[in-house]
C-alpha cells in the first residue's frame, strides 16, 4: 500500500493528513477536508456559531438580531452596535429607549433635535419602534426635556426633569425633543 500527507493550515491549527490507499479511506479523507475546507475560509468571528447551528439537534432555526427588538436586561447603541448597562446615558445627554427601564435600542443627543429622522443625530429605531423610556441626564439651563410625538416640536408626549428616569406611562412614537424653561406642558 502506498501513502502520502497533506498539510493542511488553517488560521489556529495545523493538520497533518496521512492518506493511505484505500478506496473507501480516500474518499471519507475527501469529505473531511472539504467540510473542513468550508470552515476554515469562514470569518473566524462567525464560524463558531456556524459550526454550532450546523451540528446542533435544538430543531431551532437560526435567528438574527433586529434593531427594533427589546433587550430584557441590557440597552444597545444602534449606531456603533455596543452592548451597554441598563440606563447608560451620558453625562450632559438624554437618552430615549424602546425598551422598559432603559433597555433595548438607545438614542442619545446632547441639544435640541426638531426630527429624530433628519436631524444631525438621526435615530433610525424611532421609524418603527414606540420610545418606553427616558432619562435626562443632562445639565441644560432649560431644565425639562420634553419630547413630542411629530417633527418639529408637534404633539407633545410628555417631559422629564433633569436627573431622572422614567418609563413612560404608555409607550409613544417620539420624534423631536427640546429643553424647555418652566413646568412640563400639558399634552396637546
Amino acid at each position: 500500500m502506498s501513502q502520502f500527507w497533506f498539510w493542511l493550515l488553517a488560521p489556529e491549527a495545523i493538520l497533518v493528513v496521512r492518506v493511505v490507499r484505500h478506496p473507501g479511506f480516500i474518499i471519507s479523507v475527501a469529505l473531511l477536508l472539504l467540510v473542513g475546507g468550508c470552515f476554515v475560509f469562514t470569518q473566524p468571528d462567525k464560524s463558531g456559531k456556524a459550526v454550532h447551528d450546523l451540528f446542533s439537534d435544538s430543531g431551532s432555526a437560526p435567528t438574527t438580531s433586529d434593531t427594533t427588538t427589546s433587550a430584557t436586561t441590557t440597552a444597545r447603541d444602534p449606531a456603533t452596535g455596543q452592548s451597554l448597562p441598563a440606563w447608560e446615558c451620558p453625562s450632559g445627554w438624554a437618552c430615549f429607549w424602546d425598551g422598559s427601564d432603559g433597555t433595548g435600542n438607545r438614542c442619545k443627543w446632547n441639544d435640541d433635535d426638531p426630527d429624530w429622522s433628519f436631524g444631525n443625530v438621526r435615530c433610525s429605531w424611532s421609524k418603527n419602534a414606540e420610545v418606553r423610556s427616558v432619562f435626562d441626564n443632562s445639565r441644560h439651563a432649560s431644565p425639562t426635556l420634553s419630547y413630542f410625538a411629530d417633527a418639529n416640536f408637534r404633539d407633545h408626549v410628555g417631559c422629564t426633569e433633569p436627573g431622572q428616569k422614567a418609563n413612560l406611562p404608555t409607550p409613544a412614537t417620539v420624534h423631536s425633543h427640546k429643553w424647555i424653561n418652566g413646568n412640563c406642558p400639558e399634552h396637546s
